[in-house]
């Protein structure tokens, strides 16, 4: 196993983290320990972990349980 995904592994929990402040998304916390379980036995990247935890903010906001992100842009409009 490489060196960077050993320091993936043991940075899970801080990874999980970043994921859920960047998305502002206080994931439940048997997906949180899941997705942790998922980095440390299975390698999944910290890449992966972020558009997981981006994908199931989004699934939250389209259900109208989560506020819609602002754009990135300033002065885009949608449409």
């Amino acid at each position: 196993m490489t060196e960077d995904k050993l320091d993936v592994m043991n940075r899970a929990e801080s990874i999980v983290a970043e994921a859920v402040q960047q998305e502002g998304y206080d994931l439940p916390e048997l997906i949180r320990d899941e997705l942790i379980k998922a980095i440390k036995l299975h390698g999944l990247s910290q890449a992966g972990a972020f558009n997981l935890v981006g994908a199931i903010a989004n699934v939250e906001r389209q259900a109208g349980r989560l506020p819609l992100k602002a754009f990135p842009f300033e002065g885009f409009k949608e449409g």
